[in-house]
Parts: C-alpha cells; sequence; structure tokens
C-alpha cells in the first residue's frame, strides 16, 4: 500500500502491541546469505569493523522492513508491507503523517517535525529488545539546503529523494568477537502467524544481478575538479567563505554484485561506518566511512569531525614520518580549528551552553589507506531539544561543507556540476527511544541504474594547491579499486647466491642478515676473528662487511678487503666497514665534531651508481657514527657517490672494482621510509649476481 502526504505534523498516535522473539543463528552463514539478499531486496547492513576507544565491533541488518518513508522537499511517501506494516501505519505513522498545514516552520523542515513527533510516542516497557526500534536509512545532502534556505540552481531527477528511511520489524545482530549471531523478530500480538521467514520469500527485485563483463572497468572522472578549487579560492580571497569542501565524481558500469563490492571495501578499509544499504527502485549506497556525524545517547550529543588526511606508508617508519607531516601542517591545524569551532557552535545551538566540550584535539586515528586527525567533542542537551534537533543542527558536518556553513553550501550548490544526492549527508538510525547513531558518507560508493558513481573531496583554504586536493580525493577512492597486489608486499624471488656477513661485533648484525635473506638463498655470519681463515675457503657470490665499535684500524680490513681485490669478490660495507674501505684504499678516518647516532640523514646523491639504481630526490637514511671518512685527502680509487647537507661522506664506490661502502645503516628502521635500505641492498645484490662492473 502506498500513502502519498504533502507534508507532515505530529499527532497523537498509538504504538501497536507488539511481541520480539530472538533467536540464535549461525554468524558465517547468516552474515554472508544475508548480503546476497542485500543485492536483491530492500534494506541495509551497519556494520562497525574498527575498533578504538569509543568504537565496538559490531554489525546490526534489516531486510524487507515493513515500512518504507521516502522524504523530498515536496513532502512524504510512505509504502508499507504486509498486516504489520499497514497495522504499524494506521495506528502510528499515519497519525504522525497529517497534512503539511498545520507545520510550523518554526519547527524545522517538515522531516525534522516528522522524525520529533516519533521520539512523543511510548513503547511498553515490557516488550523486550525495544531499544532497536526507530527508523534506519540514509539521510541526503539536500536537507541541509532545505534548512539553511539555500536555493536549488540544478535540476533534480523525478525519481530523487532527500531520505530513505525503513522500520524494520526483523533485525541480525552479528557479534565479530564472539563470532555470534541473533536473529529478532517484532511481531504484531494478534498475528502471531507473522514470521520472520516472510521477509526474505517476497519482493524480489532482480535489477541488482551483475552484469559482469569480464575484467574490471577503471573510473572516469565526470568533473573538473582543478577547476573548481581554483573558482571557490576566489571567493575565500573575497571573504566570502574561508574553508569549503569541493568534491569530485567518478563513475564506471557495474561489473558485479553490490554485495562482493561491499565486502571487498570492508577488508581493505575497516571502518566504523561501514554500511550497504538497498533503496529500492535499482539504487544501493555502499561505503566505509571513518566519520562519526552525530551520536546521542542518554542525552549526550557527540561528534568528531576529521580534517585532514595523508596516505598510509608501506612501514611504520613512513607512518611516523607522515604522521608528523600532518600534525606540523598549519593549513591541515587550521581546517581542524575551524571544523572544531563549526561543531562546537553547532551542539551549542541544542545543547546546555556549559556541557560543550573539546574532549580530544587532533587525535591521530590510522585507517588502512589513510591517516586522520580528529576532534572530539560532546555536549547535553538542553531541556525542551531532542535526539533529532541535534542531528539537524550539524546538518552537515562542515568537514563536508565548509564555513561559513551557509555560504559554503550555496557556493557547492553553484560550482559542483551535478547534485550530491547522498554524498555528505548521513547514514545512520533514528531510534524511538531517542539514541542516533549517525555516520557520513564518505568516499561512499552510489549505484543506480547500473551505473557506479564515487564522490570524494578536500577542503580549500587559501593555502589549498590545486594539484594537492586532486590527489586527496584521488586518494580516497582508491581502495574502490579492484583487488590487486600492494606494490610493496611483492617480493621478487631470491637470489640463488650466497652472502658471507663479516660481523664486527656490532649490535645491528642480525638485521643486516635478516634483510640478506629476503633476496638471497644462503646468508653465513662469522665474527671477523675467523674471518681470514674462512676467506681461503669461500666460493660465495658477495661479501658483506658489518657495522661496529672502535676505529677501522682495530681490525683486519687490509687482509679482507685484499683477499676482495685480488678474487673480486663484490664487497659491501656498512657503516665500520665503510670507514674500512676507505682506510684500505689511502683514504683517512677522523672524528665528527659531533657523534651522530640514532639520527636520520638526507642523502645528496653525487654521481650516478648501481647502488642507487631506482631511487631518486633525497632518500632519508639512519645514522650511527662519531666517525668519518675526510673528504680533504680523499683515495683516487674511491668515488664519492653520496653526503649529507654538510658534505659528510656517506657512501662511495671503488672505480673499477665492485666495492661499495655505506657509512649509514641500511638495516636500520629509519632507512626504511621508501624501503631505501632494502632497495640498496637488492641493489648490491643484483650487483654481485649478474657481476656487474659499475661504470668508470
Amino acid at each position: 500500500m502506498e500513502v502519498a502526504l504533502p507534508g507532515v505534523q505530529s499527532a497523537h498516535s498509538n504504538f501497536p502491541n507488539l511481541i520480539s522473539v530472538a533467536e540464535d543463528i549461525d554468524y558465517d552463514t547468516s552474515y554472508h546469505d544475508f548480503l546476497q539478499l542485500l543485492n536483491r531486496y530492500e534494506g541495509g547492513i551497519f556494520y562497525c569493523n574498527y575498533a578504538s576507544d569509543i568504537y565496538r565491533k559490531k554489525a546490526l541488518a534489516f531486510s524487507d522492513p515493513a515500512i518504507r518513508i521516502d522524504s523530498c522537499s515536496e513532502g512524504m511517501r510512505v509504502l508499507t508491507r504486509g498486516n504489520i506494516g499497514a497495522v504499524l501505519y494506521h495506528d502510528f505513522f499515519g497519525p504522525i503523517l497529517q497534512d503539511l498545514s498545520a507545520h510550523d516552520p518554526s519547527c524545522g523542515v517538515p522531516l525534522q517535525s516528522f522524525l520529533n513527533g516519533l521520539l512523543r510516542c511510548s513503547v511498553s516497557d515490557s516488550l523486550s529488545n525495544s531499544d532497536l526500534l526507530g527508523l534506519y536509512g540514509a539521510f541526503g545532502f539536500d536537507i541541509a539546503l532545505d534548512v539553511h534556505r539555500i536555493a536549488k540552481l540544478k535540476p533534480r531527477s523525478t525519481r530523487h529523494r532527500d531520505a530513505v528511511l525503513y522500520f524494520p520489524t526483523t533485525f541480525l545482530e552479528f557479534d565479530p568477537a564472539s563470532r555470534s549471531a541473533r536473529r529478532v523478530s517484532f511481531l504484531l500480538a494478534e498475528d502471531r502467524q507473522t514470521t520472520a521467514e516472510k521477509v526474505y520469500i517476497h519482493r524480489l527485485d532482480s535489477s541488482a544481478k551483475s552484469s559482469r563483463r569480464g575484467g574490471s572497468v577503471p573510473f572516469s572522472p565526470l568533473t573538473d575538479h582543478t577547476d573548481s578549487v581554483a573558482r571557490v579560492k576566489e571567493h575565500i580571497g573575497k571573504g566570502d567563505v574561508f574553508e569549503i569542501v569541493m568534491s569530485k565524481r567518478f563513475s564506471r558500469p557495474l561489473t558485479e554484485f553490490p554485495s562482493a563490492i561491499f565486502e571487498r571495501i570492508c577488508r581493505k578499509r575497516p571502518a566504523p561506518y561501514s554500511f550497504f544499504v538497498n533503496l529500492g527502485s535499482s539504487e544501493y549506497l555502499l561505503a566505509t566511512s571513518p566519520e562519526m556525524l552525530v551520536r546521542v545517547r542518554a542525552e549526550q550529543v557527540e561528534a568528531r569531525p576529521i580534517a585532514g588526511s595523508i596516505a598510509r606508508g608501506k612501514t611504520a617508519v613512513e607512518d611516523e614520518a607522515n604522521v608528523r607531516t600532518l600534525l606540523n601542517s598549519d593549513k591541515i591545524r587550521a581546517e581542524l580549528m575551524m571544523c572544531c569551532d563549526v561543531a562546537r557552535n553547532d551542539l551549542s545551538k541544542v545543547c546546555t551552553p556549559d556541557s560543550v566540550a573539546l574532549r580530544a584535539n587532533r587525535q591521530i586515528e590510522l585507517y588502512s589507506n589513510v591517516i586522520h586527525t580528529v576532534d572530539y567533542i560532546t555536549g547535553t542537551l538542553a531541556p525542551g531539544y531532542t535526539s533529532v534537533d541535534a542531528l539537524f543542527a550539524h546538518m552537515w558536518s562542515v568537514a563536508l561543507t565548509g564555513a561559513p556553513k551557509a555560504k559554503a553550501l550555496e557556493l557547492i550548490e553553484r560550482y559542483e556540476p551535478v547534485p550530491r544526492n547522498w554524498y555528505g549527508g548521513a547514514v545512520g538510525y533514528v531510534r524511538l527511544n531517542g539514541e542516533i547513531d549517525t555516520g557520513i558518507p564518505i568516499a561512499m560508493m552510489h549505484i543506480i541504474d547500473g551505473t557506479s558513481h564515487i564522490q570524494a573531496g578536500s577542503s580549500i583554504t587559501w593555502d589549498s594547491v590545486p594539484s594537492e586536493e586532486v590527489a586527496e580525493a584521488n586518494n580516497k577512492i582508491s581502495f574502490f579499486a579492484d583487488d590487486a597486489p600492494n606494490p610493496s608486499q611483492v617480493r621478487s624471488g631470491k637470489r640463488k647466491a650466497t652472502v658471507l656477513l663479516i660481523d664486527f661485533d656490532d649490535s645491528f648484525t642480525y638485521l643486516t642478515a635478516g634483510l640478506l635473506s629476503q633476496l638471497v638463498d644462503d646468508v653465513e655470519v662469522l665474527n671477523y676473528r675467523d674471518a681470514i681463515d674462512a676467506l681461503n675457503r669461500f666460493s660465495g657470490d658477495a661479501l658483506v662487511l658489518s657495522a661496529g665499535p672502535g676505529h677501522p684500524a682495530e681490525y683486519p680490513f687490509d687482509e679482507i678487503l685484499k683477499y676482495c681485490e685480488v678474487e673480486r669478490v663484490p664487497t659491501l660495507g656498512i657503516c665500520l666497514g665503510f670507514q674500512g674501505i676507505v682506510q684500505h684504499f689511502g683514504g683517512i678516518v677522523g672524528r665528527l665534531s659531533e657523534p651522530v647516532h640514532g639520527k636520520h640523514a638526507e642523502l645528496r646523491l653525487k654521481t650516478p651508481t648501481s647502488l642507487y639504481r631506482g631511487v631518486s630526490g633525497c632518500p632519508r637514511v639512519g645514522r650511527y657514527h662519531s666517525l668519518c671518512a675526510s673528504i680533504g685527502s680523499f683515495p683516487p680509487d674511491l668515488h664519492v657517490t653520496a653526503t649529507t647537507d654538510d658534505e659528510i661522506i656517506m657512501s662511495v664506490e671503488h672505480q673499477s672494482l665492485p666495492i661499495y661502502g655505506v657509512q649509514y645503516h641500511p638495516e636500520s628502521i629509519m632507512s626504511a621510509y621508501g624501503n631505501i635500505g632494502h632497495t640498496i641492498v637488492k641493489n648490491f645484490i643484483d650487483i654481485a649476481f649478474q657481476d656487474e662492473v659499475p661504470p668508470t
């Protein structure tokens, strides 16, 4: 049954007499079967698969609900299903949905009044699991235009909806920690024949069937994001706004089931607000979002604005460097402070003034492909305000709009070439007990009529560089790409080679051995005291001289390196080993003016060398040394291939022999940034294996 209504106003209603039935179900089977059902039936799953101090892993799902409410600026449409849907409409929703003529604009837009009307209902305390009852679904971006009275300049589709909200009567709850699950069904007390199984056997919608064409299709951008960034910067310069978020849309044909996409993005990017919603009429929403919009529990309002993002590194060291870049950015600091102040202002509209507080500032949150900085703001609802009022006061997050918010919304409507639809709105629930939990659809996939659309954006300030903002938007959609091996995890096969690693009583020798073991079949570690005798029996492919304490004159470097010269053994000296090479060929090793231990250095590459093949820019490496090679009396047989900014020699190579030395430590975690340490050692192994003599 469909009921078309021009508008809404709260009225007296009675919640029908229901009973609830709960039963345990198999976790894995039920979860995967349910995702398959969402390809065909209306419903959704809200999945938090990211744990933190405020998030717990859990999932809540529903399908083929009893009531669907479509809202647009012209009014609302209610679709009821089955006997329970008809009763719910007659007893409960119908009386609340009266007519627009009695609507008081001071109470907000009609949807806000309608939702507040739901909160005034009374559900029997004896109804178990009643805390689940409420409306679940999606709130579109256009609601904020209505709230702020912004004119819509672009035409909307005849199918456009501002909100799609479902009232489910059957839920599936999943607990990933315990791998347990249960089904909770609400039934009419006078109609016990209505069973949970009915939800799965009607209203088939075959429009979601895969149109697989064999292989993936790349996303094509539909908007010129660079041009949008440049245009809105003019408004920033004029003082119209001080920040605005411009988004970019990508599209491609749908080539697989929506459920398969959802499972993949959940694996690739766990997030607190992952969702997959079938909105009916061949329309779906999928996202894994890190950002809460508003959460309200027991009069406590929470918001967690995010501003600033940077790509994850390939290693923990790169992550640490990227975190420092994020925290040291004046632009990102300004963005987040603006988001914080606007969120505090939004909460102050409905919360007691003394309760609005910043609980955490510039927290770091790590996700699979990005790092974010986050603020955490709370407040307590003031008398006369509801959780729904808190939701509408915060429409929409400044992190997806800009500030001042109304002007930013106006410019988004003017300059973005197509309406945002669901992007930047909210997905979540409003429960009858007043509890609200909503996440922001960031980097969301919107599927409609067999086409996948992805939208992502970046915050534009006066300091923004258009090309960097385009790169940020592109990075945010990267996890929607089809599965592919991570280049940082791909390792070439090991060389069938043997490397002798001579240990000079160093504390990092076995880190070097571990690095070599990734590249060759056999690594033999031998203390320098036994090295001379061992070299007479050596039949391997390469030699590595470790770091160690003291001065190279204290060790038998001349004997070892004389052997390497005669036998043309590819040799790599590290730190002390580097100093031994310099000394052996006639150089001087002296003291640094100040020791450098456990610190980074950026290399300045000097002359071409096979050792730095594939390395560009100013690679960062780790240093532990008090001695250095003197550049004033350097031996003619050696080339300097890299130095520091202050001309401390960092690496050398022999002019005619495959002998190399590095003052820094490639095995150090400090040399992991950009995989530099691994790359340099791999290049050395390639030289040894191929018997490549460096160019003169």
